[in-house]
């Protein structure tokens, strides 16, 4: 329950959620987008995957809960591998839909530094509204001693924006 006292803050604008696998970061991106559709918003939800042959399992599963909200919550694959940058992919549909609420999940850290990392979310970040939500979840975070010094950056050079990298700390899948 305590985990989803984050989707009850309306000023969490800004969100990272970088926790464990199977702790709730899909389902909170996805109840958040929810909650924004029910109430008449716009969202995009982008999602990052490997494969650009076969659509995966979440793709199918996203597709089908969101697809009672007649196009105010659409689904944007992400392809992420060596060629495509996914931030650039990104930052080209937000600069088309800047009146939109945004979901990022499975982003993945492909840089080496974790400040350019940030650097990278700063950028999407300031595409974004600062009324609009852009909420990201970053998976395989491996490094989390670098981490939060890279967080305190990103709050350092987000200029009126206040970041939240709410703990999520218990096992959330199906409940």
């Amino acid at each position: 329950r305590s985990q989803y006292s984050v989707l009850e803050n309306p000023s969490i604008l800004r969100c990272l959620l970088d926790s464990a696998f199977s702790t709730g970061k899909t389902t909170l991106l996805v109840e958040k987008a929810t909650m924004l559709a029910e109430d008449g918003q716009f969202v995009l939800f982008f999602l990052c995957h490997y494969s650009t042959k076969y659509p995966s399992l979440l793709f199918l599963d996203l597709l089908r809960k969101f697809e009672k909200f007649k196009g105010k919550v659409k689904l944007v694959p992400i392809f992420m591998d060596e060629a495509k940058d996914a931030m650039s992919q990104m930052k080209k549909v937000i600069e088309q839909h800047k009146d939109h609420h945004f979901m990022v999940d499975e982003l993945m850290n492909h840089s080496a530094s974790s400040s350019k990392f940030a650097e990278s979310i700063k950028e999407l970040s300031e595409l974004v509204s600062p009324n609009c939500f852009l909420w990201i979840g970053i998976t395989g975070m491996n490094d989390r001693q670098r981490w939060p010094k890279a967080f305190q950056d990103l709050q350092a050079k987000t200029n009126n924006v206040v970041w939240q990298n709410p703990e999520l700390r218990y096992p959330f899948r199906n409940c």
